[in-house]
């Protein structure tokens, strides 16, 4: 999974992705969809990333970011969007 995320990354167009050149280290993947949890080596951020695998220039943007944030953001992002279906908890 590290390779095709460093191979998918540099295939962006017209701008440089925004992890392009950020030292990642992918965590987990998702069964079933394409997206990698990666965290930031450097600030220890994470994002998850869709992959597309198109194996060629992409458009702007693509793979796209999903997310990025700390650990805790993410653990709240997840349980919204992955869990919940995109649901926020009663307040």
């Amino acid at each position: 999974m590290q390779l095709e995320l460093a191979t998918e990354l540099p295939l962006t167009d017209p701008q440089p992705h925004p992890l392009a050149g950020v030292a990642l280290r992918v965590l987990a993947e998702w069964s079933g969809d394409d997206s990698v949890l990666v965290e930031h080596l450097n600030t220890k951020l994470l994002s998850v990333v869709h992959l597309s695998y198109a194996g060629r220039q992409e458009l702007a943007n693509h793979p796209t970011v999903e997310f990025t944030g700390t650990y805790e953001d993410f653990a709240l992002w997840h349980e919204i969007v992955w869990l919940r279906g995109g649901v926020r908890p009663e307040d």
